[in-house]
């Protein structure tokens, strides 16, 4: 019994926690591909996404040099 409550827990968090982070790419028109740990937030005030690169630097990108942003 309680190793199916413990199991039944552990399955949860894991779909909890993989549900939390959804890494993106963003390709820039010049044919550059980065790869963000989550998706990109659109600030429509000033016109730049704004995410966090790999190391966690908080990085903005104008619109305008953006081809697409696709979930990983």
């Amino acid at each position: 019994m309680k190793s199916s409550i413990l199991i039944a827990t552990c399955l949860w968090s894991l779909l909890f926690l993989s549900g939390c982070a959804t890494p993106h790419t963003i390709t820039l028109k010049d044919g550059t591909i980065i790869e963000t740990p989550d998706k990109p937030k659109f600030n429509r005030k000033t016109d730049f996404y704004e995410y966090k690169d790999l190391t966690g630097k908080k990085v903005q990108l104008n619109k305008s040099k953006i081809l697409n942003v696709k979930e990983m």
